[in-house]
């Protein structure tokens, strides 16, 4: 049974210092603590949450190795398309979401194959938007399903949110009607199709799953990523909600 308790005061002043280009937690008012004994994660949420004071440095991620470097840029990535398509969505959040986009998809591969300065210092930049964006607006659907994924599995949590996000994108931005053609755009496509092969030609290039199979997880696994991934407070975010049979089929293409 999920107990909920409400945070009545201010904590002492909080000053956060990323030293990973993905999360954006510098600026949310949200934090998550897993118990993987029991497959379960967590989340704590309060306004009286937000740090004091953000420092973001991108010298603290010039020695994050690659892979780091890829999970967490796809988390920003993530986390940015999510803010644009969310219902609650507003004009400061399109703003920084799809400016986050534009700066993951030409930075990152970078950043993850051929570090340079100016490629950490983008992707410190995306992170930071991104987090702007989605501490107005929540994630949707790709964080959902994604926590099964991380709590029974192991998977990362940037590589999780990311493995479904070229099938949400062929799901989700038709919904979307004239606003989808900023997204497209921000992700360097003039199609759905398009935005959503990007996206996944992205992955391939910092080398990152892009099959559940890749993973280690099974089509007889999908039933407990539908049952404990659709979580209504994120999947309800989204543009178009699938049916939790929509969402078996859906999983079940990324096979």
């Amino acid at each position: 049974m999920t107990k909920k308790l409400q945070l009545d005061n201010k904590g002492i002043p909080l000053v956060t210092v990323p030293t990973t280009s993905g999360t954006g937690s510098e600026v949310t008012p949200w934090a998550v603590i897993w118990d993987f004994a029991n497959h379960e994660k967590h989340s704590l949420s309060s306004p009286l949450m937000f740090p004091y004071l953000a420092v973001v440095d991108p010298a603290l991620t010039d020695n994050l190795p690659p892979k780091i470097t890829a999970e967490t840029g796809m988390d920003a990535l993530t986390q940015a398309i999510e803010a644009y398509w969310s219902k609650f969505h507003n004009p400061v959040s399109d703003k920084y979401a799809l400016e986050a986009i534009k700066l993951v998809m030409k930075y990152l591969s970078i950043a993850v194959n051929d570090s340079t300065p100016e490629s950490r210092n983008m992707m410190s930049k995306a992170s930071l938007f991104a987090g702007l964006a989605f501490s107005n607006t929540k994630t949707t659907i790709c964080h959902s399903v994604s926590y099964p994924m991380t709590a029974h599995w192991g998977v990362a949590h940037g590589q999780a949110v990311s493995v479904t996000l070229s099938e949400f994108i062929r799901y989700s931005l038709p919904a979307m009607q004239e606003r989808e053609r900023k997204l497209i755009k921000a992700l360097g496509a003039d199609s759905v199709e398009e935005a959503a092969q990007k996206v996944g030609d992205l992955m391939k290039e910092v080398h990152l799953a892009t099959r559940l199979s890749e993973l280690e997880i099974k089509k007889e696994d999908i039933p407990i990523i539908v049952l404990e991934g659709y979580d209504p407070d994120r999947a309800n975010n989204a543009p178009r909600v699938p049916t939790q049979e929509e969402l078996k089929l859906i999983l079940e293409k990324i096979l």
